[in-house]
């Protein structure tokens, strides 16, 4: 029992460091100037870059759902 919620916390901390990876990656290529940043710098920018995508991503759906719902005549 104790090895497999070992295993289940080793597999989602490697989960959670490829996640960071790539997101690590994406600001790196979209804000250049932050590449050679230290990882305490980098936690909170992609903390910000991920909770306004989600903010984003709810709007559009938001959107969507106005759009869909409104029957105009034009």
């Amino acid at each position: 029992m104790l090895q497999t919620r070992k295993s289940q916390w080793q597999a989602t901390a490697t989960s959670t460091n490829e996640i960071m990876s790539l997101l690590h990656t994406a600001v790196s290529l979209a804000f250049p100037f932050l590449k050679d940043a230290d990882p305490m710098v980098m936690a909170p920018v992609l903390a910000l870059v991920f909770s306004f995508s989600l903010v984003g991503l709810f709007g559009l759906i938001m959107a969507a759902q106005d759009f869909l719902s409104t029957k105009k005549t034009y």
